[in-house]
Parts: structure tokens; sequence; C-alpha cells
């Protein structure tokens, strides 16, 4: 049962169906409370906002009554705010050394589990402006285009810049792409007066330093 799995195990072994499945808690005649709460994943991925949902449109469910979807609103709510929180906890913050980078992204990329492509804006102090995913690829690819990269630290009118990526496999290890990928962005960056600081490697709980090792 998810409850107990929770409790011997932590809440992040569990899938998400699991998770749900606490809050939802009970079914009905008609469904399981295993159907049920794949039901209401189901509405919450049909919702291209899903912090736009209303304990309405859960009640709309068979089975999922105002103290159920009040739950399940509230948990959604909660999570969206500490994912918020923790996004920004980082900003003003002076990089001196890139592993204050590093801790942010591995924290963050921990259960991703496909390559995705960050930038870090940072301002004349070194201090970080702002961070935006730029690209998400499959498993072992993503695509990178200097213009996509670029266009937003213009706007945000960014002194510096460091990027980031990771590799769901774990292994850190740069491949040929990401050394061409990277002296391209590099080369790009002169071009706008933006300097690469350095790019960030992230697998599992480890990360490569492209700067470090001479690689750009």
């Amino acid at each position: 049962m998810p409850i107990e799995k929770l409790f011997l195990e932590g809440a992040s072994e569990l899938e998400t169906s699991e998770l749900m499945q606490i809050l939802v808690r009970t079914g009905t005649k008609k469904d399981c409370f295993r159907t049920l709460s794949n039901k209401v994943l189901n509405k919450i991925h049909e919702e291209a906002n899903y912090r736009n949902l209303t304990v309405n449109d859960l009640m709309e469910i068979d089975g999922i009554g105002l103290a159920n979807g009040s739950i399940i609103i509230a948990g959604i709510e909660i999570g969206s705010r500490l994912k918020e929180q923790f996004k920004n906890q980082h900003l003003g913050k002076k990089i001196t050394r890139t592993e204050v980078v590093a801790d942010v992204f591995i924290e963050r990329l921990d259960h991703e589990q496909k390559e995705c492509f960050y930038i870090v804006l940072l301002n004349t102090k070194h201090e970080i402006i702002g961070d935006h995913r730029i690209s998400e690829g499959s498993l072992n690819s993503t695509i990178v285009h200097p213009r996509e990269v670029f266009k937003l630290a213009v706007k945000k009118a960014a002194y510096a810049i460091i990027f980031v990526h990771n590799h769901p496999s774990g292994n850190v290890k740069p491949s040929q792409e990401d050394i061409l990928m990277t002296n391209r962005l590099v080369e790009a960056g002169k071009v706008l007066g933006i300097e690469a600081l350095d790019h960030l490697i992230i697998g599992g709980d480890e990360f490569l330093s492209l700067k470090r090792e001479g690689l750009m």
C-alpha cells in the first residue's frame, strides 16, 4: 500500500500514481482508489496549466467530492509554491566558484529522465539574475541553438552566462557533440559581448566543468 511504502522507503520511492492514491484515499463502488487516482492524474494532465484547475473541475470525476478535491488542489498548490521558492532562492547569489551553480542543478535535475539544457545569467558582479530551460531532449540528447540561448541573455541584459545540462545516465563525461556545441556557444557569446564562464554537466550527484577540464 502507498502509505506503508512511503513510511518504509520514503516519498521519493513512490510513483506519481501512488502519491495520488494517498491523496484520494478511497474508491467507489464503480472504481477502486487506484483507478480513481489515475482518473485524477489524467484530468490534471489534460489541463495546460494545472494550477488553473479548481475543486469543481475535479468534482466532475465521479467519486471525487469536496473534501478529496480540496486536498488534491491544496497539494498541487503547495508543490507549485515550494518549487517556485526553490527556483528563486539562488537569485542574487554571487558566483565565486562553479560548485554554487552545480549544487542548485544537482538538486533540481535529480529525477530528470531527459537531457535538459539551462542557462544561468549573471550581471556585472557575477550575481545570478535568472536561469532558464532552453531545451529538453530525448534520453541522451538535446538540441541547443545559439539564437535561443542568447535571445534571453540579451533580453535580460546579462553580462555573463553559464551553461548547464544533465546526463540522465549519470556519466558526466562530455561527448564530442557537447564540446562542439559549447565552443559554438562561446563564439556566439563573444560576438554579442556576453562572456561564457563555464559549461557544467550534471550526472546524479556529480558534475563536470568543461572550463576546468580545459575543454572551452
